[in-house]
């Protein structure tokens, strides 16, 4: 197995999916464990708090993985909606992706982050 060492490693992986989240977050954990649990694919998950390499380049990409968590598969980059999008479509939970469309993912997306936001502050963790 070759040793990752940068975002674009991760890109050029093609048989797997890689999460890059916020492994002090417990909404984020769990969300991210769920995925790899329940995933058709392999599911590789990164704690940015434990790679700073990646969450500087994810910065010099303008990615604020305080404010959004990052899916990389398939050689593309998914932010946000896109990425717990991303997560769900290729989720084995049916129910899942029926309750879950992109629709209200998208429109739930921003309430998860301020509800991740205030959890953090609650539970005094900073921020990545």
């Amino acid at each position: 197995m070759t040793q990752i060492t940068s975002i674009q490693d991760y890109i050029d992986e093609y048989d797997k999916a890689t999460v890059l989240y916020d492994g002090e977050c417990p909404v984020c954990s769990n969300v991210v464990k769920y995925a790899q649990l329940n995933s058709i694919w392999q599911v590789r998950l990164v704690d940015a708090r434990k790679n700073p390499e990646c969450k500087k380049q994810l910065a010099e990409l303008e990615i604020d993985l305080n404010e959004t968590f990052v899916v990389i598969s398939e050689g593309s980059i998914y932010i946000g909606s896109l990425g717990l999008d991303y997560l769900i479509t290729k989720s084995s939970n049916r129910l899942l992706k029926r309750i879950l469309p992109n629709f209200i993912t998208k429109k739930m997306y921003p309430y998860l982050v301020f509800f991740r936001k205030i959890l953090l502050f609650l539970m005094k963790r900073t921020k990545i």
